[in-house]
């Protein structure tokens, strides 16, 4: 062969151990060598196991014949015995019975033999050695024709005859085994031997059930001794034991015996080697080792290539990890929903301008901006298309700010900028222009929705001395903002946090205040214009505060209202209020109205519907004699929820009175969708009816309105004769003023007459009653007189 056919053997036998190497080195090679040894060790596992199985059937087989031999051979010395002892009754037939025991005891075994008998030709059992039912001495032996014919047949043939299976005394079964006795050629009569087949057995298979072996016999059908491990029929044997059988012919009739031989399941057992499952699993192991050093391999070779992939790609690779990681960068300081500055870049900015103002001597301004009503918009269209709102919010930041103007999201519905800006004129231009452009619609889809803020103002360094009291003081203005009717600004000075600091006191106040029974109700009567009779009352809180005297709910509800104290509050007053109007009504025969203001925080509570009608069932009041007074701006903060809540105390009879009606929202949408019974005129329109024409007509036009909806109308704050008479002219049901009464307490209530107001007249509540008021008089209204 030249050399270029050796470099072309070469060559093929090169691709030839490169496709065999690729071929062992696949995912299904490897998995086919791997399958390949498994079942190579199982079928190696299987022919082990049948080796073991028929050298298991052999044992058995061999255990059965040696068996059968011995019970052949135990019957035959039985016989024998048996043949001897009648040949020898033969000689001695006629000797006592002491002796002839004594003789059957010297041929048989007595433990294996319940009863020697002797049977005379006549039938009659005339000796008896033991105690059988069926064999009683003195008695007539009871035959079948079957058993008769087959005595007559021994008598002429000779040789013996057995019995079917017969119960012994004790429990056990046994065998009758028939002899007949001739003196000379004349039958004499039959000598019978009763065998404890159980005992007999017993004893021959006792050293094959020690090695392992159970042995059972069948005669017609029917167990006649058994190991304790065999219940019947294959169910004794172990899984897949070997199992042998043989008969025993007692005699030509049909007396066979089947015996049955096993090994138990503990000796298969210990029988069986661990050789087969070893070799499996020595299999299994090595087609895993084979199949792991072939991945090696596999791996190997792969790396190889992976790594000139490897190295094109790291370039690549290390251009987006850099991305990444400013990507990373990026999030940790800005906000994800509005991808401006978070509040973590927020206070890490305005701490390191801080510090540059107080260096430089310079500078600069805080505005806290925080969405009016933004929670309306969550509960109302969902919080998705809240998120979609905040992130409109920079776009409509963004055209009033300047250059050096830094703006982030604080959190929630609240954004802060820092502006080196410190001018009052050109602050206040700022925040007028962030007001005005926040109120341009916001399309989303298909809602158009208008919002508002508030901003607070705090400067450096007049408003605060650092970051953290700057954002303090900024928040506080900001508060102001929204007390002063949102969509404003305000700017923080030391009055601010006078006020900020008074808030505080009073929400620690009202709680210590709650504890210690520090408030009061008083019932501010509510008259029946056409008759001037008490229709009814407001319940209307005041707090005794310790140092301040009598302080009206004006002047700290707001209070109780923003820290979630209006909860607790609300509950104690509803509970209150039904408990003494009780005691009212008892005064008056004709029925009164008690009216109760709910804050919107208690409304949306899940159980409020519930609780409010456990209060009025422990009070016993009339369900109908009760008023919840509700504001427009509460109906609306969640209209589903409160709809359904409201519908919930309609149906336990309460009524629903609008209050301050006319300064809100003025939607009629409300009255229809609401299970409204009333409204109530806002003291503001009352008060200017002297003087305002536009507030006539508004009171008229309300009026009118509520009276063509079937609501009973209200008015508030009446405090004149001439506002009292123009209400009445223009058909206002009821009305409620200093005019008529102040709130007077429960127990004062015993000193008003039944007519309140008269024109002409004025008010009957008297300086008695206003005394009551401020002496806080303890008399018991149950005392006063009923009219």
């Amino acid at each position: 062969m030249d050399s270029q056919g050796v470099a072309n053997f070469r060559r093929r036998s090169s691709d030839k151990i490169n496709i065999a190497s690729r071929w062992l080195t696949h995912p299904i090679g490897i998995g086919m060598i791997g399958v390949i040894l498994v079942l190579g060790a199982g079928a190696l596992s299987l022919a082990l196991r049948d080796a073991e199985n028929t050298q298991l059937a052999r044992t058995v087989s061999e255990k059965s014949n040696d068996l059968n031999s011995r019970v052949l051979t135990e019957v035959r010395t039985l016989l024998n015995a048996f043949s001897r002892m009648g040949t020898r009754w033969q000689a001695q037939r006629r000797t006592p019975q002491e002796l002839w025991q004594s003789d059957a005891e010297s041929y048989v075994n007595l433990d294996e033999v319940a009863a020697v008998s002797w049977l005379a030709t006549s039938g009659t059992v005339e000796r008896l050695v033991g105690n059988v039912d069926h064999m009683q001495r003195g008695s007539s032996l009871s035959m079948t024709d079957e058993q008769s014919n087959a005595l007559r047949g021994l008598v002429e043939s000779g040789g013996f005859e057995f019995s079917p299976i017969i119960d012994l005394p004790d429990g056990s079964v046994g065998i009758d085994l028939y002899q007949p006795v001739f003196v000379g050629r004349q039958h004499d009569g039959f000598l019978i031997l009763t065998l404890r087949v159980h005992s007999l057995l017993d004893r021959i298979t006792s050293t094959d059930r020690a090695q392992g072996f159970g042995v059972a016999a069948v005669a017609n059908h029917r167990v006649v001794f058994s190991t304790a491990d065999f219940p019947g029929g294959d169910e004794g044997k172990g899984e897949d034991a070997p199992f042998g059988s043989f008969e025993l012919n007692l005699d030509a009739d049909d007396n066979g015996w089947l015996f049955q031989v096993w090994l138990t399941p503990e000796a298969t057992a210990m029988a069986r080697s661990g050789l087969p499952t070893v070799v499996l699993l020595t299999g299994i192991i090595i087609a895993a080792l084979v199949c792991t050093a072939l991945g090696f391999l596999r791996s190997a070779v792969t790396r190889q290539m992976e790594l000139v992939q490897l190295n094109s790609q790291l370039g690549v690779e290390v251009a987006e990890r850099r991305k990444v990681q400013a990507e990373l960068q990026r999030l940790a300081v800005h906000d994800g929903l509005t991808r401006l500055p978070n509040r973590r870049s927020f206070e890490q900015h305005l701490e390191k301008q801080v510090e540059i103002a107080v260096q430089k001597r310079t500078g600069l301004s805080l505005l806290f901006l925080d969405l009016d009503r933004f929670k309306d918009i969550n509960d109302s269209l969902g919080h998705t298309m809240g998120d979609q709102l905040l992130r409109m919010v920079p776009e409509r930041l963004r055209p009033a700010l300047s250059d050096g103007d830094f703006v982030a999201r604080f959190g929630g519905d609240e954004f802060v900028i820092v502006t080196p800006t410190t001018d009052v004129h050109q602050l206040e231009s700022l925040a007028e222009a962030l007001l005005k452009n926040m109120t341009q619609r916001f399309d989303l889809g298909d809602h158009k929705l208008f919002l508002s803020q508030s901003i607070g103002i705090a400067v450096f360094p007049s408003a605060g001395k650092t970051a953290s009291e700057l954002v303090s003081h900024a928040d506080i203005a900001l508060y102001r903002a929204k007390e002063s009717g949102r969509n404003t600004f305000q700017f923080y000075d030391e009055d601010l946090h006078a006020q900020a600091t008074e808030r505080l006191e009073t929400s620690h106040a009202l709680r210590a205040a709650l504890m210690r029974d520090e408030f009061r109700i008083v019932y501010q009567p509510r008259v029946a214009l056409e008759t001037g009779k008490i229709a009814g009352a407001e319940a209307l809180l005041r707090w005794q505060r310790p140092g301040r005297g009598l302080v009206s709910a004006k002047d700290f509800i707001a209070v109780a209202e923003d820290d979630g104290f209006i909860i607790n509050l609300g509950w104690w007053i509803l509970e209150r209020a039904v408990n003494e109007f009780a005691e009212i009504q008892t005064m008056f025969d004709s029925p009164l109205k008690l009216s109760v203001n709910i804050s919107g925080r208690q409304l949306r509570e899940p159980t409020f519907a519930t609780r409010v009608a456990e209060i009025i069932h422990r009070s016993g009041i009339d369900p109908s004699r009760l008023e919840l007074e509700l504001t427009e701006h509460v109906l609306i903060e969640n209209v589903e929820a409160n709809r359904d809540t409201l519908l919930q105390l309609k149906k336990l009879g309460l009524a629903l009175m609008i209050d301050d009606f006319g300064i809100g929202y003025s939607s009629l949408s409300y009255l229809k969708n609401f299970p409204v019974s009333g409204l109530k005129i806002d003291r503001s329109f009352v008060t200017d009816i002297a003087v305002d024409p536009d507030d006539k007509d508004i009171i008229r036009t309300v009026i009118a309105m509520g009276r063509s909806l079937r609501l009973t109308v209200v008015a508030e704050g009446v405090e004149t004769a001439e506002q009292y008479a123009f209400l009445k002219q223009s058909g206002c049901h009821e009305a409620q003023g200093f005019l008529l009464s102040k709130g007077i307490p429960a127990e004062a209530w015993a000193d008003l007459d039944e007519i309140l107001f008269e024109p002409g007249r004025g008010s009957s509540t008297g300086s008695a009653s206003q005394s009551v008021l401020e002496a806080g008089s303890s008399r018991i209204v149950g005392q006063a007189p009923r009219r």
